[in-house]
């Protein structure tokens, strides 16, 4: 919404570029329609770093270009990521824990 601003323009779509090594410079392109979504998101997750929740990943995929994979005790072998962490957060994802995991479900959904 700030390109359009700055711009005096309506923004169509949008793209992501994962630029490190670690991200194999993947794209992920956006349209108006998920570029909408993106207020709603960026709310809720600025919301939980206020909070102080700092809630782990429940996909293991995430660990691949995290730069903090050490911390959590990530490991990578042949085609499989496996973190501790993310079965956890899977676990108490599943059985409604806290709010901050509510979040988290939400932010999957869009």
């Amino acid at each position: 919404y700030a390109a359009e601003s700055l711009f005096n323009s309506d923004i169509v779509s949008g793209e992501y570029h994962f630029s490190t090594t670690r991200g194999q410079n993947q794209v992920f392109d956006f349209n108006r329609e998920t570029l909408a979504q993106v207020d709603e998101l960026v709310d809720m997750m600025l919301n939980g770093v206020g909070e102080g929740s700092f809630i782990p990943t429940e996909d293991a995929a995430d660990c691949k270009s995290c730069d903090y994979r050490d911390i959590c005790r990530v490991t990578e072998g042949y085609k499989k990521v496996v973190s501790p962490l993310t079965e956890w957060s899977k676990e108490q994802m599943s059985i409604g824990s806290s709010a901050a995991f509510d979040s988290l479900k939400r932010v999957r959904a869009l």
